[in-house]
């Protein structure tokens, strides 16, 4: 009872199983050495009792027992303390000294003091050691994870299955008596033993693939989403700067290979300080808001439109074939965004200066960020509410 409770272990149902039906094969394999070299004698002498052959029988019965505790509780573990290798050495030692006792016994040939009393007492004596050992302390309990398996184990598991039909084919061989009905029911019984062990293995497998499945899709999602969030800003849903410059310099590389050209508009909400200052930060988050979906509104399927942070906007107008059509969709924004705005009862006054700035050959991201902004600023001079295009002529810029 002791090694059963110490034995006991925190592993996964489905590997707990899997370790039955491998310590069942093994003590299939040492019941088949057992029936054949020891117990078919005890069945079969005649000159014994029934009760005396069931006594005789019970002491390797008991063994086999003990074997199949030994190896499902101490041996089948991933995390093996010293006192519990030490208790698996002492009964394996004692079920040694156990088989060869009875052999002896069955010949008459084993006498007090023999070798194998040798064998008892070292099992005894490492029990104690075990027992001694200050690691025995809290050592049932300890958790495992994963698969509690060594990399002998299949190997021996493997051996065992093939002991019942090997000493049936040795015994034919040599032409040896031997119980092939008793033989053949402990193989038939590992044959079946190995078919429930792979489909218990492939069911753990499936399951594990279905899990790590679930582990990938899951990570992808992950992935993406902070792809997004790395993209777009947190407060409107926008692109953010990153994304923008990503979409303007790919823009840049592409200017002329179609005949049109690129734009940019750079808004700056008018006294939006002012509104959130006196209305709180929330309502001016939702002013945000709304001035992103009014900005989406009044651009073109395709155009990018981006926060650049605090109350600053930016719109990359791609495939302009005239700059008139640059100045058309600046104007609907300043419009769009003059209209009237109500959030939480409460009208907002909102405006907005645009500058705006075509691409020419040879023009780079930071030109035309510095021209837009220039174009812009001159909106908020000339009274805001309005867009002013970028002229060369009348302007100098320093980069962003």
């Amino acid at each position: 009872m002791g090694v059963v409770r110490l034995s006991r272990g925190h592993s996964r149902w489905s590997d707990t199983r899997e370790s039955y039906a491998d310590a069942a094969i093994i003590t299939c394999g040492a019941l088949a050495l057992s029936w054949h070299f020891l117990m078919t004698s005890y069945a079969h002498n005649a000159s014994s009792t029934t009760f005396g052959k069931f006594i005789a029988l019970l002491y390797p019965v008991m063994d086999l027992g003990l074997l199949y505790i030994v190896v499902r509780g101490l041996l089948f573990r991933r995390n093996k303390s010293l006192p519990l290798r030490l208790l698996a050495a002492a009964m394996g030692i004692m079920l040694v000294a156990d088989f060869l006792y009875d052999v002896l016994s069955l010949h008459n040939a084993y006498s007090v003091g023999s070798p194998v009393d040798s064998g008892w007492l070292i099992s005894y004596t490492l029990v104690g050691t075990a027992a001694l050992c200050p690691a025995a302390v809290g050592s049932s309990s300890a958790k495992e994870h994963g698969r509690s398996e060594a990399a002998w184990r299949l190997p021996v598991v493997a051996l065992a299955g093939f002991v019942p039909p090997a000493i049936l084919f040795v015994a034919a061989l040599l032409g040896t008596n031997t119980d092939v009905a008793a033989l053949s029911l402990i193989s038939v019984i590992v044959f079946a033993l190995i078919v429930v062990r792979m489909r218990w293995m492939f069911q753990r497998i499936a399951y594990q693939n279905h899990k790590l499945a679930g582990e990938v899709a899951t990570r992808k999602s992950l992935e993406v989403e902070l792809r997004y969030q790395a993209l777009h800003d947190t407060v409107t849903g926008l692109g953010n700067r990153v994304l923008f410059y990503d979409r303007l310099e790919h823009a840049l590389t592409t200017l002329g290979r179609s005949g049109d050209s690129i734009a940019l508009c750079f808004c700056d909400l008018d006294r939006f300080k002012t509104i959130n200052d006196s209305r709180g930060h929330l309502v001016g988050d939702q002013t945000l808001v709304a001035a992103g979906k009014r900005l989406q509104a009044a651009v073109r399927p395709g155009d990018t439109v981006a926060r650049f942070g605090g109350d600053e906007f930016a719109v990359l107008l791609e495939g302009i074939d005239d700059p008139d059509t640059a100045t058309a969709i600046a104007e609907r924004i300043v419009s769009s965004l003059r209209q009237p705005l109500t959030i939480d009862g409460h009208p907002i006054l909102l405006s907005a200066s645009v500058g705006v700035t075509v691409a020419h050959p040879g023009s780079t991201t930071e030109r035309l960020l510095s021209q837009a902004d220039s174009a812009m600023y001159e909106a908020k001079v000339a009274g805001k509410n309005q867009f002013k295009v970028f002229e060369e002529e009348t302007h100098t810029h320093s980069p962003v």
